[in-house]
């Protein structure tokens, strides 16, 4: 048997919990790269200017999701439709489709930076910046918008090392230019006093370089070729990958949208209260980065678990698809019973990692940490649910639940709480709406389950 098949057939033949422990462990620790870059920001600007430096990256940060949404459509797009044909035993038309994706992610980069650079302070103003922190944040957000084509690239093509059966490779390269920034960071921040400015070029090297490394790999391709041949739009297929990350981008969008309103309450109720907005918002900035670490590594699990997935959804091994699906939600629920037993614990201590002690910053801030947090293991549930119906090809299933919990939910109560009860009566419209969601996953489970013991789900499908 040739090399390229064995790597196929393991999806398909090896232990889950094995597979679960090779593709999620690396997957997780990619994940997370994207969380640090934006969390050591926030640590060393809060020490170097303070919490409106803070504020300054909470601003941009919108910026860098909306980039990010982009990439993950096309790479999540071309991964899942990878592992489908793979596991259909269609391996050159999973190559033109990562081929392909190159152009799909260079449209993007050029539509994203001459956009973010043409309208940046419009952009910053609708992302909740007051007067006081625009100059902080474009200061930021102008070195940070030269880096975004390099992020695009890394972020998008990652995936479909994933599906090549080497998330290692994939993990490697994204925490490569993670341990480049931590040691840029300071170099430019302290010593080369250089704050805000240093801080975004030291993020913009550090992702040219894992866009580097991922480039290095498609010379390597096992499973599938990458061929210059096909790095062009092939018929239907730019459809058909958009279609199945479909799912990546709406949860992106959702959150941005999400991010968007929310910020602009938090700075609305914020200026009201005696916290003050701009402590505020960049408490609920800073706090919900380490709720991003929880969210990355569960959304890490989900996605590790994608080609498993999809790979035996493809060959109707559905008995497979529900163990995979099983022990990733095991993984990640047990994850985050620790997370949420250390922000009941150590609030205060999180937040003191940021450097600042201001009263409004902190006060708000352990707050965050300590409501929106209560309901990370439903989180983790809607997380690994998310991904497994992108993986199975039910991207509008996938889709109902980020459009569920973030905009039908979340947004009306953040906004008619905080005119009852306060600016941090905000914080409890997640908490409530994990629980509602809850109920809809599992009647989306249950409905795709019974479809797989009744037949509906077949190789045509695909």
């Amino acid at each position: 048997m040739t090399q390229p098949a064995i790597a196929e057939n393991i999806l398909g033949t090896e232990n889950i919990n094995k597979l679960i422990f090779k593709f999620a462990t690396p997957t997780i620790l990619s994940m997370l790269t994207v969380s640090l870059y934006n969390l050591v920001d926030q640590i060393f600007i809060g020490h170097a200017v303070g919490y409106l430096g803070n504020a300054a990256i909470n601003v941009a940060f919108p910026i860098h999701s909306i980039v990010m949404g982009f990439a993950l459509w096309i790479g999540d797009g071309t991964a899942t439709y990878i592992a489908m044909n793979l596991g259909a035993g269609r391996r050159e038309e999973a190559g033109k489709a990562v081929s392909q994706s190159v152009i799909l992610l260079a449209i993007i980069s050029v539509m994203t930076v001459a956009f973010g650079y043409i309208f940046m302070e419009p952009i910053l103003y609708l992302s909740g910046c007051t007067a006081v922190m625009l100059p902080y944040a474009t200061e930021y957000t102008k070195y940070i918008l030269l880096g975004m084509p390099f992020l695009i690239f890394a972020c998008g093509m990652n995936p479909s090392i994933r599906a090549d059966g080497n998330p290692r490779y994939a993990m490697l390269a994204m925490m490569a230019g993670c341990l480049l920034n931590f040691i840029l960071e300071p170099i430019f921040i302290f010593g080369l006093n250089m704050g805000l400015a240093g801080s975004a070029i030291g993020t913009v090297i550090s992702q040219l370089f894992s866009a580097i490394l991922v480039l290095a790999y498609f010379p390597k391709l096992k499973t599938f070729k990458f061929e210059r041949k096909n790095i062009r739009l092939h018929g239907k297929l730019p459809m058909a990958v958009m279609k199945l990350g479909l799912s990546s981008l709406t949860l992106n969008c959702c959150q941005i949208v999400n991010v968007l309103i929310i910020n602009n309450l938090l700075v609305f109720y914020g200026a009201m209260s005696t916290l003050g907005a701009e402590a505020v918002f960049a408490a609920m900035g800073a706090a919900q980065k380490v709720a991003f670490i929880s969210t990355n590594v569960t959304s890490g699990i989900g996605i590790g678990s994608q080609p498993i997935i999809a790979f035996n959804r493809g060959a109707l091994n559905f008995d497979r698809v529900r163990e995979c699906y099983s022990a990733a939600l095991k993984l990640a629920v047990a994850f985050t019973a620790v997370v949420l037993v250390l922000t009941r614990i150590f609030p205060t201590e999180i937040m003191l990692i940021f450097g600042d002690n201001n009263p409004g910053f902190m006060t708000f801030g352990i707050a965050v940490l300590e409501i929106w947090m209560l309901t990370i293991m439903l989180a983790a549930f809607q997380d690994v649910s998310t991904s497994f119906f992108q993986s199975i090809g039910r991207p509008f299933l996938a889709m109902t639940i980020p459009l569920a919990r973030r905009i039908l939910l979340i947004l009306p109560m953040s906004y008619f709480f905080p005119k009852y009860w306060g600016v941090i009566s905000i914080l409890w419209a997640g908490p409530i709406a994990d629980v509602v969601v809850f109920a809809i996953i599992l009647a989306l489970l249950r409905k795709s389950f019974r479809e797989m013991r009744d037949g509906s789900f077949s190789k045509e499908n695909l």
